[in-house]
């Protein structure tokens, strides 16, 4: 899903019937990610962050922290 207001829509359409979302690149690179990230939490659901870390373990390590400490449940490490 490419777009803020589309993510919602889906979201808000599936209702209960799915708790666990994954929030990908398209979104990741846009200005809204951070927002989705907090809306989906806020309605009760889990986030996988598919963010595809990569870099130097201490910068990685500290970004995952950062992604845990927004409550993405799992981040995808490279």
């Amino acid at each position: 899903m490419p777009d803020l207001a589309g993510a919602k829509k889906l979201v808000t359409r599936l209702g209960d019937s799915v708790l666990f979302y994954k929030i990908g690149l398209e979104l990741a690179t846009s200005p809204h990610y951070f927002e989705l990230l907090r809306w989906l939490l806020d309605e009760g659901k889990k986030v996988f962050t598919d963010l595809k870390l990569y870099d130097i373990p201490n910068t990685v390590e500290l970004a995952a922290e950062q992604a845990a400490a927004l409550g993405a449940s799992y981040i995808t490490v490279h």
